[in-house]
């Protein structure tokens, strides 16, 4: 379009405005405002988004690392500990799966979890906090058996609420995106720009 209109600027002037280009100081300044508005916010989500996917990668290793507490006290300690961390994986990929929609390609719920757990997981409203509750049900079987004591649930606990925080992030960055009036003011503003600049390029080569 700019080049048919600087031809027609040559060709037939009379049938192609020209724009004074003082106009486009403002609407460029006006441009700049809106991109730094819209490129601040979408960084400051980006990496809210990383910092928080690093913090789930984290709490999930030191719940495995904790959990080495009460593994080795009996065989059914290192049971619940192996579905513990079952869950853990499965707790993130069906993050995944909740955030983006559609199918888990790493299906791990099906891979890990035995098929009753499985279902009340994928049934669920939220499957990643329903795998935060059967975590929490291992602990607190845990806890009834006196295989972990008061300061290592407790300890467990907190642990696991860090992972429930991420999740809680996660939802929060999906479901609140960047403003729409930045959107809408940025693009009108930039159409705007990109159309009437054309116009304004003969009184520019013209001085």
């Amino acid at each position: 379009m700019s080049a048919l209109i600087v031809v027609g600027h040559r060709e037939i002037p009379e049938f192609i405005p020209s724009v004074a280009g003082a106009p486009f100081a403002l609407i460029g300044i006006a441009l700049s405002i809106f991109l730094s508005f819209r490129n601040g916010a979408c960084y400051d989500r980006w990496w809210e988004a990383r910092k928080n996917w690093g913090e789930l990668l984290v709490a999930s290793r030191d719940l495995a690392r904790q959990s080495e507490l009460f593994a080795r006290r009996s065989a059914e300690a290192a049971d619940i500990r192996r579905r513990i961390l079952n869950l853990t994986v499965v707790l993130s990929d069906e993050l995944v799966r909740y955030l983006r929609g559609g199918d888990c390609p790493a299906d791990s719920a099906k891979r890990l979890l035995a098929p009753y757990v499985c279902d009340a997981v994928r049934a669920s409203p939220h499957p990643p906090i329903e795998a935060a509750n059967q975590i929490t049900r291992l602990m607190i079987e845990l806890r009834e058996n006196n295989l972990l004591s008061d300061i290592e649930f407790s300890m467990l606990d907190h642990t696991l609420s860090r992972l429930t925080n991420a999740v809680g992030i996660c939802e929060r960055l999906k479901s609140t995106p960047v403003p729409f009036g930045y959107t809408l003011l940025l693009h009108r503003t930039a159409h705007l720009f990109c159309f009437m600049m054309p116009f304004g390029l003969r009184m520019c080569s013209a001085r």
